[in-house]
């Protein structure tokens, strides 16, 4: 059993070479200037390397494949010249090592028994410690991967199911989930999201989708079957340091594994995020364990004023009579006609700034919520303004993320429109995008007043060994950019004590004491990350005579 959320290092470079790895290991295992001392990342405990794509021989198979006939996948070559000797120096520094399969680059379309088969042998062959089984292949059965390590007496491999979060049978087979349930989690960590980015809101996008495996009784991100919301990206993060701290510290209070995505051969890079990565004290409260992962306790601040749109999985058939209720309401304007695209919600469908919105303030004279739906393209585009071109909306080519785009041969309304500009009114009053193939398959469009990134003030919280708790405030910044003070009661934070002392994650300092609720203030762009332990009640007269108690300031929420 994986006891500890892990630890390690990955690349998801597509053009990651053997060289580029042996470099990274070297990386690893040479001292750097952590807040402390002069140690390796292994040394912190960051104590694996990953290969990610880049290796597959695409084509080089059978049938076109990258898995030769006896199932065992073929290498690239000119990438990685011999894996097992990648694998063999990776031990030799103390390291162990992690390999990816199933992957997205060149993915099989056909499940077959003698790919899993070969995959296992190939795996065991070169010596990986650690296997991440993407998504985008057709071998998805989750238990049959686990079942042939286990018989081939290597059970103790460990085991990423990277399958998005897809809770469910995925493409009809019940054990291709990538949700645990209580009884079944043949894997020892999961991925809960799409693929994490540098974006602004990324990482807060992704921290949100840990929230269904987080129940207070009966929570499934437990030792041995960690959720996971995709790696780090500390040191890239748009926003600034603090920002980038912040997103370290919502994966260590949520028991996520701390997986390192940044390119560690940059030097500068790595100095700049090592007072993070190595902070200690972070790193006890994600790898502690006293019944509970860590959840969310307290979402507040300012709201849109907009409905935010998120692509979604269908959870059921598009045309389906019992939809998701914030999946139905649209209804596009009359093919061939100008006008609006009405929107769950008694809302509109709007360009608001190149990014489509949902306005409860829907105006017929209002240009920026005009549009024209062709029905036989499926292309739904804005009519050309005084000044401005045609604009046409459109998503991303993975279906995640919908934008505005200018009109162009692609999306025209012309004979071949790009799929990635064409959606599906449904008779339900469901919107779907067109293409229905991998990797966009089943995909829905859902207005919601909260976004995706869950409200932009967030306090989560972790029980601690000796009945301590771990607080961790963020204040994104969206819809105000003041600071935001709040006043939270321990029984809120699920602390069971009258008094605390209070010590500060990120200054490595000890604040005095607090009795029974305690006020944060929280920068825009910024977190805040406590922990509180329990002291005894004999200390409440010098608390007192010391006026540690801190009282709410004027005009705090109180929660």
């Amino acid at each position: 059993m994986i006891r500890r959320p892990p630890r390690s290092t990955l690349s998801s470079s597509s053009a990651a070479s053997d060289v580029y790895k042996r470099q990274t290991i070297l990386t690893a295992t040479l001292p750097a200037t952590s807040e402390r001392a002069a140690v390796s990342l292994a040394e912190l405990g960051y104590k694996a390397v990953g290969i990610d794509e880049g290796w597959e021989g695409c084509g080089l198979g059978v049938n076109s494949t990258h898995h030769a006939a006896d199932g065992q996948p073929i290498v690239n070559a000119s990438r990685f010249d011999d894996l097992g000797s990648l694998v063999e120096y990776g031990h030799s520094k103390g390291l162990e090592m992690g390999w990816y399969l199933n992957g997205c680059m060149c993915p099989e379309t056909v499940e077959n028994s003698v790919f899993y088969s070969g995959d296992i042998k190939s795996l065991l062959g070169y010596g990986f410690d650690q296997v991440k089984f993407d998504n985008c292949g057709a071998e998805l059965n989750m238990t049959r991967y686990a079942s042939l390590l286990e018989g081939a007496g290597s059970a103790g491999t460990m085991i990423e199911n990277c399958h998005w979060g897809q809770c469910g049978p995925v493409k009809g087979d019940p054990d291709g989930s990538g949700c645990p349930t209580l009884e079944w989690c043949p894997f020892n960590m999961y991925r809960t999201s799409i693929d994490i980015s540098s974006d602004f809101t990324s990482w807060l996008h992704n921290l949100q989708t840990l929230l269904k495996f987080q129940s207070l009784q009966a929570p499934l991100s437990v030792p041995g079957c960690w959720a996971y919301p995709d790696m780090l990206q500390v040191g890239m993060v748009q926003g600034g340091w603090n920002w980038n701290r912040a997103h370290f510290g919502a994966w260590a209070v949520t028991s996520s594994p701390l997986i390192l995505g940044a390119d560690l051969r940059n030097s500068t890079l790595l100095a700049d995020i090592l007072p993070v990565i190595s902070n200690q004290e972070a790193i006890s409260v994600n790898q502690a364990w006293a019944g509970h992962p860590g959840r969310l306790v307290v979402g507040t601040g300012p709201e849109p004023q907009e409905q935010q749109l998120n692509v979604v999985y269908c959870p059921t058939d598009p045309d389906s009579p019992d939809p998701d209720p914030q999946q139905v309401g649209w209804v596009a304007p009359g093919s061939g006609t100008v006008g609006l695209v009405r929107a769950p919600g008694n809302g509109c469908l709007a360009n608001d700034a190149m990014v489509p919105v949902v306005t409860l303030d829907c105006n017929q004279s209002d240009p920026l919520q005009l549009w024209q739906y062709n029905a036989s393209s499926h292309v739904l585009s804005q009519p050309k303004t005084s000044g401005a071109g045609q604009l046409c909306l459109g998503y991303s080519s993975w279906g995640w993320w919908l934008g505005i785009w200018p009109v162009d041969s692609q999306c025209d309304g012309g004979t071949q429109p790009d799929p990635s500009r064409q959606f599906v009114f449904h008779p339900n009053k469901t919107l779907t995008l067109t293409n229905n193939s991998f990797p966009a398959a089943r995909r829905c469009i859902r207005a919601s007043v909260v976004p995706n990134t869950g409200s932009p003030v967030q306090v989560w919280a972790k029980p601690l060994p000796n009945k301590a708790v771990a607080l961790f405030g963020l204040n994104s910044g969206m819809y105000s950019t003041g600071d935001m003070q709040l006043e939270l009661s321990f029984e809120l934070l699920g602390l069971d004590a009258r008094l605390a002392k209070v010590r500060d994650v990120w200054q490595h300092a000890d604040n005095g004491t607090v009795g029974e609720r305690i006020d944060i203030t929280i920068p825009a762009l910024d977190s805040v990350f406590l922990v509180l332990t329990p002291t005894n009640s004999s200390d409440l007269h010098k608390h007192v005579e010391d006026s540690h108690i801190l009282r709410s300031p004027s005009g705090v929420d109180i929660l």
